[in-house]
């Protein structure tokens, strides 16, 4: 009975120790998971913006590819201006299609050169107005261009390169998608100045305009009167594939 007694302290003594080292282990443990869930936390975080950098890489080259296409095509878009200006003033210059009120014919071929008549005048600050709204018309600014065209026709409206101007009005105003004022321009193209080389485009450029606006009704007309007027040329063969798209709609 004396050996029990003093036993039991001794034992009760060292449990204690016991459970206190199972405190700090399972504290070990606890830490030690926390450890664990923070490294993965970070190591899933650290992932996700691993693939968030390698989708913005992605995102960048293409916007670089998608910029670089712009400004190619840009610079071809500038390059066709050019070159269908060269051919229209080479056309005027040749007298192929004057317009309207213009002074053409043996008295411009009569003029001395050096020597300016009020004729000769007119018609260098004509050009010099025409050349100052395509220059815009080249790079692109086209609301500017569309002003500059539009002041243009209202000093010289019967002046040698009013078709020109009245056909690149149409142009800028098609390219910004105002079909309406495409049309208008491209109308007052055929309607006054019948020469133009650019009317039987002007024609499949009013049908595609109404045929945007979904006014198919009064594309066809045009497209008929395209096909009718000007035969074999690049525009009414284009027309009449806007035509059988339109059939094949209208079926």
């Amino acid at each position: 009975m004396t050996k029990l007694r003093y036993l039991i302290p001794f034992v009760l003594l060292t449990a204690v120790p016991v459970q206190a080292a199972e405190r700090n282990d399972l504290q070990d443990r606890v830490q030690r998971l926390e450890r664990l869930m923070e490294s993965q936390s970070l190591m899933e975080m650290l992932t996700r913006i691993d693939s968030q950098q390698r989708e913005l890489a992605v995102i960048r080259g293409e916007l670089e590819e998608v910029s670089h296409e712009l400004d190619s095509l840009k610079k071809r878009q500038r390059d066709l201006y050019l070159d269908t200006d060269r051919r229209l003033s080479r056309l005027e210059r040749e007298g192929v299609a004057p317009a309207a009120g213009a002074q053409t014919g043996p008295d411009m071929a009569q003029e001395k050169p050096g020597v300016e008549s009020p004729g000769t005048a007119d018609l260098v600050a004509e050009r010099q107005a025409y050349q100052q709204a395509f220059d815009i018309l080249r790079e692109l600014r086209y609301e500017q261009a569309i002003k500059a065209f539009e002041n243009f026709l209202e000093e010289y409206p019967d002046g040698r390169y009013a078709h020109i101007a009245q056909y690149w009005l149409g142009e800028a105003s098609y390219a910004r998608r105002d079909f309406g004022k495409a049309i208008a321009a491209y109308r007052a193209l055929v309607d006054n100045h019948a020469n133009s080389p650019k009317v039987a485009e002007a024609l499949l450029k009013i049908g595609y305009s109404y045929h945007e606006l979904k006014q198919d009704g009064k594309a066809r007309p045009v497209l008929d009167q395209l096909v009718r007027e000007h035969p074999g040329t690049t525009e009414a063969d284009q027309a009449q594939n806007l035509l059988k798209r339109l059939g094949k709609q209208g079926g």
